[in-house]
């Protein structure tokens, strides 16, 4: 009997990382084509009526991505997943029975889940050091340069994307009732990436005339437009948050999804400016820290939106039947993630604040990162425990 678990534990390992390649296949591909437009825009400066433009375009992005959420929210979904097929079909949805479901095998579907985040672990800290090395050589050995940063880029890209798959892979073991389909996770953290953009446009507007009036671009104007448009995507994925753990999913996504973009500009700057050591010491900082902050927002976010829809809904629903809860519980949702942004913005404030106050900043630093990992963990647990009881729930009725 034992034996028998062991192998299904190691079929499914399998193909969970086939899965995983496929979903790092797609991820690294959309971040050479995203990354490099964001550096392009990044190098080249345009002039004042470019970013002006840029600015109120993506204003404009605001409405129009709300009324396509609410007009058609399944058309990536009806395209990709239900149909599945060619490399897709490795994006399917499952949903567990609960009359087939036993522990071993939501222990199992978590380990596997662990087992691919231990492997893009390792695999990061393989080709960071690689890529490091490459770089160095090329800035050492000018006459080789080209050679060396060619060599190097696979390696590069590679670094930069796999801590977003990392902290997803983390996020998506606590799941195991009725996990996400991977290629709702990929749109997902596409939409991450491109919510970089309108951010982009706004900021390098917003510095123009805040610096005029002493006012931090990255105090005020960033905190306000990046989590903001991390959070919009939701509106798009709001049917399909049907618990915590899906919100808190598609947060860890988007956040990710926007780290990363930065990351590679991030790590194509660090390059040119300071070698091997430079990208070793920014990637390796901000594929953690920095990526935990861009995450911590939206994952709260999403948290909250799939608690009013689920838990919350389900409580009142024996109180006042389904017609009321429904619209009590979206009522209380609207302020609940209202909260959850504004926390967001503080947290992102501080964040970008203490670079600014010296010695007394750096010490803001390590705290507020220990803060962050105590409440990702916080709503990582809750959600599963959550998920847990319903599957509980769904149990009891069917038998």
């Amino acid at each position: 009997m034992r034996d028998g678990k062991v192998k299904r534990f190691l079929f499914g390992l399998m193909g969970d990382a086939v899965t995983t390649a496929t979903v790092l296949l797609f991820v690294v591909s959309f971040t050479l084509i995203i990354g490099g437009l964001l550096i392009f825009l990044n190098f080249y400066p345009m002039g004042d009526l470019f970013w002006f433009v840029g600015a109120m375009l993506s204003l404009m992005m605001i409405p129009v991505i709300v009324i396509i959420g609410v007009l058609n929210y399944r058309i990536f979904y009806k395209l990709m997943i239900t149909r599945g097929r060619g490399p897709f079909k490795y994006l399917k949805k499952d949903v567990a029975d609960p009359r087939t479901l036993s522990h071993g095998d939501r222990i199992s579907f978590i380990l596997q889940k662990f087992t691919s985040l231990g492997i893009a672990l390792v695999l990061f800290c393989i080709f960071i050091i690689i890529a490091s090395l490459f770089i160095g050589l090329g800035n050492t050995f000018q006459d080789f340069k080209f050679f060396f940063w060619t060599v190097s880029f696979p390696f590069v890209v590679l670094t930069i994307t796999l801590p977003a798959i990392a902290w997803l892979s983390f996020a998506y073991a606590f799941d195991p009732y009725e996990p996400e389909p991977r290629g709702m996770l990929v749109f997902a953290l596409v939409l991450g990436m491109l919510s970089t953009f309108p951010s982009l446009f706004l900021n390098s507007w917003n510095d123009g005339w805040m610096s005029d009036v002493g006012i931090s671009t990255a105090v005020v104007s960033a905190p306000i437009f990046e989590e903001l448009f991390k959070a919009i995507f939701f509106v798009l994925i709001y049917r399909h948050i049907k618990s915590e753990t899906n919100g808190l999913i598609y947060g860890v996504a988007f956040g990710a999804g926007f780290a990363l973009l930065e990351n590679f500009l991030y790590g194509f700057e660090a390059s040119l400016l300071a070698g091997g050591f430079g990208f070793f010491f920014v990637i390796g900082f901000r594929s953690f820290a920095t990526m935990l902050l861009h995450i911590i927002g939206p994952a709260t976010i999403g948290f909250l939106i799939g608690f009013s829809r689920s838990t919350l809904r389900y409580r009142l629903t024996g109180r006042y039947g389904a017609g009321k809860a429904r619209m009590i519980s979206i009522a209380v949702m609207v302020p609940l993630v209202g909260g959850g942004y504004l926390f967001a913005m503080i947290d992102h404030a501080i964040w970008n604040g203490a670079g600014s106050l010296g010695v007394f900043g750096l010490l803001i630093l390590p705290v507020q990162t220990i803060f962050c990992v105590i409440l990702f963990l916080i709503l990582v647990v809750t959600g599963f425990i959550l998920g847990t009881n319903r599957f509980h729930r769904k149990r009891d009725l069917v038998n």
